[in-house]
């Protein structure tokens, strides 16, 4: 999966709170942290999370440049999860494939 579309799907995914300045982070269901827009001045903080802490803070920018501070993140969770389900790309649509029971190859064994 390369950037271009790991930024489409966490630009998609953005979750914003009630506030308007605080907008929580999602990949494929996973929360990756939250972006805050400073009230004085047009930068963002960036919290990221892992295992319900936060492990890193930044300010950048912009909200592009917010957003693109989680695509290391992203690529990981992606790879994480791609290890547990195969996933097979078919016309940019994705599909879980659901892996094989014993008796499921045992039965393509002798077909």
């Amino acid at each position: 999966m390369n950037k271009f579309c790991v930024m489409t799907e966490l630009q998609r995914c953005v979750e914003t709170w009630s506030n308007g300045r605080t907008k929580d982070i999602w990949f494929r269901g996973i929360y990756l942290g939250q972006i805050v827009h400073c009230q004085y001045g047009k930068s963002w903080m960036v919290f990221k999370e892992s295992d319900a802490c936060v492990t890193d803070c930044n300010v950048a920018p912009n909200y592009s440049s917010a957003i693109a501070s989680f695509i290391p993140d992203a690529i990981k969770a992606f790879e994480k999860e791609s290890l547990n389900n195969p996933i097979t790309n078919i016309n940019g649509f994705i599909l879980v494939v659901p892996k094989k029971s014993l008796w499921q190859k045992f039965k393509d064994i002798f077909k």
